[in-house]
C-alpha cells in the first residue's frame, strides 16, 4: 500500500487598489465665508469727578455695530456714535453704559463720574477729631444717607502754632 501525498498549490493573490489623484474635499469653487467682526464701543468722560450742580459730557464711538442702547445712570437708544451732556444731581458714583449690537455680536463700555460736595463749616472745639459732621436736614440728630457729611480734622490741633503730640 502505497501512500499517495498530493500537494495542491496554494495560490496567493494579492489585490493592490490603488488610487490617483489628491482625494480628499470636493473642489466645487464655492464661495469663502465672510467672517463679520464684533462691535467695538469707546466710552469716555470729559471729567471723572464732579462737583455736584455740574456737568460733564460723555462721548462714545462704535464700529461694526447697528445700534446701541445706554443704562447704569443714562438709558435710551443712542446713536453709534455721538456726545451727551449730563449732570451730576447728588455726591455719588454714576456708571454709565453703552452696549452696541451687530451682525458679529454686541460689545460694552462703561465709565463711571464721582459726583462729590463740598462743605464748609466751623468745628467749634479744636480738639475734637474724627467727629462725625453732617447737615441734619430732618433733625433727627443722625447722619442719614442722604444728608451730606464729612469728618473733622484727624491731626491734633495747634496752640501757638506748635504742633501738639498725639
Amino acid at each position: 500500500m502505497s501512500l499517495y501525498l498530493k500537494l495542491f498549490p496554494i495560490v496567493i493573490v494579492t489585490l493592490a487598489i490603488s488610487s490617483c489623484g489628491g482625494g480628499g474635499g470636493g473642489g466645487g469653487g464655492g464661495a469663502t465665508p465672510t467672517i463679520t467682526p464684533a462691535p467695538q464701543v469707546t466710552l469716555t468722560s470729559s471729567d471723572s469727578e464732579l462737583l455736584v450742580g455740574n456737568s460733564a459730557t460723555l462721548t462714545w464711538s462704535s464700529s461694526n455695530a447697528t445700534s446701541c442702547s445706554a443704562s447704569g445712570d443714562w438709558s435710551g437708544s443712542k446713536d453709534s456714535d455721538g456726545s451727551e451732556s449730563i449732570s451730576v444731581d447728588n455726591a455719588k458714583v454714576f456708571t454709565y453704559t453703552l452696549e452696541c449690537t451687530g451682525v458679529g455680536g454686541s460689545a460694552s463700555n462703561s465709565v463711571s463720574v464721582l459726583g462729590y460736595q463740598e462743605m464748609q463749616g466751623v468745628s467749634v472745639d479744636g480738639y475734637i477729631r474724627s467727629a462725625d459732621i453732617f447737615i441734619d436736614k430732618n433733625d433727627n440728630f443722625e447722619a442719614d444717607a442722604e444728608e451730606s457729611a464729612t469728618v473733622s480734622n484727624m491731626t491734633a490741633p495747634s496752640v501757638y502754632g506748635i504742633q501738639q503730640e498725639t
